[in-house]
C-alpha cells in the first residue's frame, strides 16, 4: 500500500475522534466496535482508502498519536512553568525545535496535532497544567521575544467546557462521573500514623481546591454540551465545519515554517545544527520541484 497521505492522516484521527467520543457508543465500548465504526468514518472521508486494512489503519493511528503525545510532552513543561521572556509561541516554537532534535527528524505533524489538541483535552499541552511543577526538566530561556498575554484559568476552563468529552451525562463510564468519584473519595488515603498536622492541611486544602474546580469544569461541560446539541443536529456536523479550517491553518504554519528555515543564516545557529539546517531546506526545495542544493 502507499503511504499515507497528510489528509489521509486527517482523515484517520477525525475518524477516531469522532467514534471515540460517541455521545450515544460512549468511551467504553469494544475494540471491535470501535475500529468497526473508525473505518466507516474514514472511508466516509477518505474513499480513496477504502483498500486499507484494519491493521494498517490501527497502526497508523497509534504511530501518529504516539507522535503527537511526544511533541506534547517537550511544549507541556514551559506552560506548566511559564520561564520568564518567554511567550506562548515561544513555548511551541521551542518544543518543535527539541521535538526535531530529539527525534532527528522534522514535525510534520502539525494539521493532526490541531485535531487532537482541538477535540481531546490529554493532547492540549496548555491544559490540566494547574497542579504543580513537573518532572521534567525545567525549560531554558533560549531567546527573549516579545511579550503576550497569558491564557487564563477561565478560559482553558472554556477551552476544555466547549471541546472536552461528549460521553453521556449522568453515565457511570462517564469522564465526569469517574472524575467526581475521584474527588469525593480524597478525604484521607494515609494512615493515621504516618500523617502530620500540617502535611494533612496542605492535603485537605488541595482536595477542596481541586473539588472546586472539578464541580466548575463539570458545570460548564453540561453547559457547553446542552449548547452545543441545541446548535447542531450531530458532534460530526461539528467537527467537519472546523476540519477545513483547522488543515488551512496547518498549512499556513508549514508555509512559515519552510520560509524561517530557508531565510536561517547559518553563521548564527550552533555548528551541530548546520547540518539539520541543509537537510531541511534540501527537503523543502525538493517538496516545491525544485533542485536540492549539494
Amino acid at each position: 500500500m502507499a503511504h499515507f497521505q497528510t489528509k489521509e492522516d486527517d482523515a484517520l484521527i477525525l475518524s477516531w475522534i469522532i467514534a471515540s467520543n460517541d455521545p450515544i457508543r460512549g468511551k467504553d465500548q469494544k475494540g471491535s466496535q470501535l475500529w468497526k465504526r473508525i473505518m466507516q468514518e474514514f472511508v466516509k472521508r477518505w474513499p480513496q482508502g477504502k483498500d486499507r486494512d484494519k491493521k494498517s489503519l490501527q497502526s497508523r493511528c497509534n504511530t501518529l498519536r504516539g507522535e503527537v503525545r511526544k511533541y506534547v510532552s517537550l511544549i507541556r513543561p514551559y506552560f506548566r512553568n511559564k520561564p520568564s521572556g518567554l511567550n506562548e509561541q515561544d513555548y511551541y516554537r521551542i518544543g518543535t525545535q527539541n521535538y526535531e532534535a530529539a527525534r532527528g527528524k522534522r514535525w510534520i505533524h502539525e494539521s493532526v496535532f490541531q485535531l487532537l489538541k482541538t477535540y481531546q483535552p490529554d493532547y492540549n499541552p496548555e491544559m490540566n497544567n494547574d497542579v504543580g511543577p513537573s518532572q521534567a526538566t525545567q525549560p531554558s530561556q533560549a531567546t527573549k521575544p516579545s511579550t503576550s498575554a497569558p491564557v487564563t484559568i477561565d478560559e482553558d476552563l472554556e477551552d476544555m467546557a466547549r471541546f472536552g468529552s461528549s460521553s453521556t451525562q449522568g453515565s457511570d463510564t462517564s469522564d465526569i462521573s469517574r472524575r467526581r468519584r475521584y474527588f469525593e473519595q480524597t478525604d484521607d488515603v494515609r494512615s493515621s500514623g504516618r500523617d502530620k498536622a500540617k502535611k494533612k492541611a496542605r492535603e485537605t486544602k488541595a482536595s477542596e481546591r481541586a473539588y472546586d474546580k472539578m464541580h466548575k469544569i463539570i458545570q460548564l461541560l453540561e453547559s457547553a454540551q446542552a449548547q452545543r446539541v441545541a446548535k447542531y443536529e450531530t458532534e460530526e456536523e461539528f467537527l467537519n465545519k472546523n476540519m477545513e479550517k483547522t488543515t488551512i491553518l496547518a498549512q499556513t504554519q508549514q508555509r512559515e515554517s519552510d520560509l524561517k528555515i530557508l531565510r536561517q543564516n547559518l553563521n548564527e545557529v550552533q555548528e551541530w545544527e548546520i547540518p539539520l539546517y541543509k537537510k531541511w531546506r534540501n527537503e523543502i526545495l525538493v517538496r516545491n520541484g525544485l533542485e536540492p542544493i549539494p
